[in-house]
């Protein structure tokens, strides 16, 4: 199953650090319901740290909210 969600984070090592928002898609098929939250922070840490080069403990997620989830469709 593919889950989308809106991240608020904020990037603390930036000059300016502010409130920012992002979307990411995970897949948690073989997650058991209480691993979701602490792969989505995970996931969220890394993605963003390569977007903006910097450590994922520079990344502080102040929430995040599910926008939609969809079973994974195969092309044949």
């Amino acid at each position: 199953m593919l889950r989308e969600y809106v991240i608020l984070f904020v990037n603390m090592a930036s000059l300016q650090p502010s409130p920012e928002e992002a979307e990411i898609l995970i897949q948690v098929n073989d997650l058991a319901e209480e691993q979701i939250e602490e792969y989505l922070l995970n996931q969220t840490r890394n993605q963003l740290s390569q977007k903006f080069k910097t450590e994922p403990r520079d990344i502080a997620v102040h929430g995040f909210t599910l926008i939609s989830q969809r079973p994974n469709t195969k092309v044949t």
